[in-house]
C-alpha cells in the first residue's frame, strides 16, 4: 500500500503575523512526511533530586516534531500532596522541514513558573497553571 497524500494542493500561505510563525507552516513538515527516514523525537533526559521534594531534569536533543533543544525543569513536589510548583527554562531552535538534524533561522528561549494541581474528588481533574514566555514569544 502506497502513501500518498494531498499537501502540495494546500496553497494558502499562512498569514504573516505578530509574534513569530511557530506552527503555521505544518503542512510544509507534513509534506515530507513519507520522503524516507524521518526522525519524529530524540531526547536525552537526566533526572536527579538533590533534596528531598526539590527534583531537577536536564533535557537535549529533537523535543518534538517542529523544535530541537536544550533547557532544564526544576519540581517540587512533596509526596501525599495533590499540588506541585516549578519552573522550566529551554532554548529551541525550529526543524527545518526535512525531519533531520537541519534548523531553519528561528531560535528563541522560553520560560515558564508551573502550577499543578490534581483533584481526587467526585469528579477528577488535573490543573496546570503556567506563566511565561512561549515558542512565538509571546506571554
Amino acid at each position: 500500500m502506497e502513501f500518498r497524500s494531498n499537501f502540495d494542493d494546500l496553497s494558502l500561505p499562512p498569514a504573516d503575523t505578530y509574534p513569530a510563525q511557530v506552527r503555521s507552516d505544518v503542512k510544509d513538515y507534513l509534506k515530507n512526511f513519507d520522503q524516507g527516514v524521518i526522525i519524529g523525537r530524540a531526547q536525552f533526559d537526566y533526572h536527579l533530586s538533590p533534596k528531598k521534594n526539590n527534583h531537577i531534569m536536564l533535557s537535549a536533543g529533537i523535543l518534538e516534531e517542529m523544535f530541537s533543544g536544550f533547557g532544564f525543569e526544576y519540581l517540587y513536589f512533596k509526596n501525599k500532596t495533590n499540588y506541585s510548583v516549578g519552573f522550566e527554562v529551554f532554548n529551541v531552535k525550529k526543524r527545518d522541514y526535512d525531519w533531520g538534524f537541519g534548523h531553519l533561522d528561528y531560535q528563541n528561549t522560553t520560560g515558564h513558573i508551573n502550577f499543578n494541581y490534581r483533584n481526587y474528588g467526585l469528579i477528577p481533574f488535573d490543573l496546570k497553571l503556567s506563566y511565561g514566555e512561549y515558542l512565538a514569544g509571546d506571554f
